[in-house]
């Protein structure tokens, strides 16, 4: 009796459990905050509702202190390359401080780059509730903000990204004779100066490690200035800018969306037009099969039959080629949104490199250049993290210029790392579909250019 008692309780219990589960859901779908932590950024109030025992439960509202530090630190993290652990200290430095007096630790802040509720959401297991009253950062800035932090993170055999307080370039610069990635290093010397006074000068290098550790193996130089490599990729960068701030963004955007839309949108017309045909010939057959039933139609049973698993076959078809369409269709709509927001990107960036800090700059190029290729003597090539069709405008673009150091530089595609050449080349390289394809800037990069073809 007392295991038939307790098995029955148990019984309850779980569907108690399951009916409190799903009244919340329902609460998280009707919008309603149900409890638990406030992450930071937001407050409870009570704005007048009530629950089944006439007791006011509280909403969740954005609160406005918290939220502009939020966006300080998404502002930071996103736009000046700041990791967790740089917010951490500016965070303090500032005496920017969390809801219980203390500093925001890297744990918190972590959570907080990830936590989707800051989109607008008020997310509970697996349901999910969009309110735009709850939103304080913005969609392609949590997503850019998603996409450096897979970036940053560091997988079993592979490099994340890194910065560095002194060059621009930190973590994207390769060996082109090995392909090893480049590390920062630092040497010191004491300068005596005019007045007898002596002064401690510190000067940063990309060193090739492997280089030094495998003397006869890698013929290219174990280090390169970071202040000569950074300027002469940044004026290759600032060419690239002043082009596109040269050409009009309406019609940049034009040419980067994708074309066949309007094609894909017929093709899902088509396919619904196709299987409400079908269904209506499917309640056609279905009326006539009642007729026959009754005795009122003389075609044969069997045959209306036929027609019928016919018809649900053709139906079958329509409904996968409509969902093929819709699929094209929305691929077609996401890659023209994501065209949108790099055009918007592009803009953003040329109009403000120029006059932007250290951390923005390297922000900036962090996530407009891929990699940076260099060779003995500065033969350099540079590869751009943004897809071929944003500088299609400028393939008719064949104007010669110099390098600062007078070096020429053939523009060839992108060789596989490791099999680096020292004729390095400026080349545009498509994250997407893995091709490469020849840019020739104007004549502020001091680079002499050829076409690929020539």
């Amino acid at each position: 009796m007392n295991y038939i008692r307790y098995w029955q309780a148990s019984g309850e219990s779980i569907k108690t459990s399951i009916r409190t589960r799903t009244r919340i859901e329902q609460l998280t779908e009707e919008g309603h905050y149900t409890g638990g932590t406030v992450a930071f950024g937001y407050k409870r109030v009570k704005k007048g509702r009530v629950n089944k025992k006439n007791q006011e439960v509280c909403e969740l509202e954005i609160n406005e202190e918290e939220a502009e530090i939020v966006r300080l630190i998404f502002q930071k993290y996103v736009y000046e390359g700041y990791g967790v652990k740089r917010i951490c200290n500016y965070l303090v430095e500032n005496n920017i401080m969390g809801r219980n007096g203390k500093n925001i630790p890297t744990t918190t802040l972590v959570r907080m780059v990830r936590n989707k509720t800051y989109l607008g959401y008020l997310i509970n297991g697996n349901v999910e509730k969009e309110c735009p009253e709850l939103r304080i950062i913005e969609p392609e800035v949590f997503e850019k903000a998603q996409e450096l932090r897979d970036a940053r993170r560091r997988e079993k055999g592979e490099d994340s990204d890194s910065y560095s307080p002194h060059a621009l370039l930190c973590g994207k610069v390769f060996c082109a004779h090995c392909g090893n990635r480049l590390n920062i290093t630092s040497s010191g010397r004491t300068r005596l100066r005019a007045d007898g006074s002596t002064v401690k000068e510190k000067r940063f290098r990309y060193s090739c490690h492997y280089n030094v550790r495998h003397p006869g193996q890698c013929d290219g130089q174990s280090g390169y200035g970071v202040t000569k490599l950074d300027a002469i990729v940044e004026s290759i960068v600032c060419t690239k800018f002043s082009e596109i701030l040269e050409c009009s963004k309406s019609k940049l955007l034009q040419d980067m969306l994708r074309k066949d839309m309007e094609v894909a949108q017929k093709e899902v017309s088509r396919a619904k037009s196709e299987l409400d045909l079908k269904d209506d010939e499917r309640n056609a057959l279905k009326d006539e099969m009642i007729r026959v039933i009754r005795g009122k139609s003389s075609i044969d049973r069997d045959m209306i039959q036929q027609l019928l698993d016919e018809n649900q076959a053709a139906i079958q078809a329509a409904q996968d080629a409509l969902t093929a369409a819709q699929n094209k269709l929305e691929e077609i709509e996401q890659e023209n949104k994501k065209a949108e927001n790099d055009c918007s990107n592009l803009f953003t960036w040329a109009s403000t490199y120029q006059n932007a800090s250290f951390q923005q700059r390297q922000a900036i190029l962090n996530q407009f250049i891929k990699e940076v290729r260099v060779g003995r003597d500065y033969d350099i090539e540079v590869i751009l993290n943004v897809p071929l069709e944003e500088f299609e405008e400028f393939k008719s673009h064949s104007l010669s210029v110099r390098t600062p150091s007078g070096r020429k530089t053939d523009l060839k595609q992108a060789p596989i790392r490791g099999l680096g050449t020292p004729n390095g080349g400026i080349v545009v390289f498509d994250k997407t579909s893995g091709e490469a394809m020849n840019i020739m800037p104007k004549s502020s990069a001091h680079v002499t250019l050829r076409c690929q073809d020539e």
